[in-house]
């Protein structure tokens, strides 16, 4: 054999092993949010953040399965049925706490992460498996009282939907409060008429009202606050900050604050570029760092032979803190369950 043939040989096998290493690392990621029904403008930013992430790295390692369930859990189950048995996915995404919790069970039988976009529960705890892209419920109780008690409310009232994160929210809040609380309500269902929960609140003499209802329902409520002409400061949990209900704040003349995450100034301006506004940024700018996230986790599964969990895990807490639209932000575990610590920041609506 010549020196060309050998080095055309060299070639070959630098050629194929880069290949196979690239195989190595690609990942097959299953996402279920809803993208049509009422919480379609969340399931479309899921989607649109996490191509984002995608279009920006240098090589793509995702291969992206997408599954509308229209935010309903027993939809939710079957399209993780489809996607671990036909699809074959590596991990699992859930767009929302509620079908998040129905397909616990399920995903429990293989070896698949699960990234769940949801607040603290009790059906994640002690699950290796699952992460949590929401701070814990501590975390956000304890800014939520420091705020409160810097605007020196004398009297609250505490109002949460059906949902599982507002109800977990609304109760930590209630609890931490105490005295503070002159009302509260967990409505089990979206209502038409809040005026008869409106007028109490004028007959209480509350002050301030926090709101934790489903999306688009802040937006039925505003509207009656201001027929009604109550005087009532409004704050919220992150739900409010929704494209429906911050336009019928500007639209009344009325203003709320919520904590949200602490979206960095270059995401929000290429997110505005790509999607053509700021709706549900900072639900895309979570799936922007999820796509990042899980795009190292390939790199470090490939390099180091060890579990994709293990390794998503790895990203934040042994390998140094995430950089990305949510700024500097490290992958937690308290030993019964691992989330995303990211900062929280007081937000003025509209």
């Amino acid at each position: 054999m010549n020196i060309s043939n050998i080095r055309i040989a060299y070639l070959l096998l630098a050629y194929f092993c880069v290949f196979s290493i690239t195989q190595a690392e690609s990942l097959n990621v299953g996402v279920i949010a809803g993208f049509t029904g009422n919480w379609a403008p969340y399931g479309n930013a899921i989607r649109q953040g996490l191509e984002l992430s995608q279009k920006e790295l240098p090589q793509n390692t995702l291969k992206i399965f997408y599954e509308d369930d229209q935010f309903i859990p027993k939809n939710t189950v079957s399209a993780a049925k489809k996607l671990i048995d036909v699809s074959k996915v590596d991990v699992l995404i859930v767009g929302d706490s509620t079908t998040a919790k129905a397909v616990v069970g399920e995903v429990s039988r293989t070896n698949i992460p699960l990234i769940v976009w949801s607040s603290e529960d009790a059906a994640f705890y002690n699950k290796a498996q699952v992460f949590r892209t929401w701070t814990t419920l501590k975390k956000e109780t304890r800014l939520f009282v420091q705020e409160i008690k810097k605007q020196k409310y004398q009297s609250v009232a505490v109002w949460a939907g059906p949902h599982v994160y507002a109800v977990g929210y609304a109760q930590s809040l209630k609890n931490a409060l105490g005295n503070l609380v002159f009302d509260y309500n967990e409505f089990s269902e979206n209502i038409l008429d809040y005026r008869p929960y409106l007028l109490r609140l004028k007959e209480k003499k509350v002050e301030a009202l926090g709101l934790c209802l489903n999306a688009g329902q802040h937006a039925v409520l505003l509207k009656q606050l201001h027929v009604l002409n109550i005087p009532i400061k409004l704050f919220g949990c992150n739900m409010l900050n929704y494209v429906d209900d911050i336009e019928a704040l500007k639209k009344l003349g009325l203003h709320a604050w919520v904590f949200d995450s602490a979206i960095s100034a270059a995401f929000r301006e290429k997110y505005k570029k790509y999607s053509g506004s700021e709706e549900m940024l900072s639900t895309a700018a979570m799936f922007y760092d999820t796509g990042l996230i899980l795009n190292k986790a390939a790199e470090i599964k490939s390099t180091k032979k060890i579990s994709l969990t293990n390794a998503i895990a790895s990203v934040g807490l042994t390998d140094g803190a995430i950089d990305g639209a949510n700024g500097i932000f490290n992958i937690m575990s308290d030993g019964r369950q691992k989330y995303f610590d990211f900062k929280l920041t007081k937000i003025e609506l509209p």
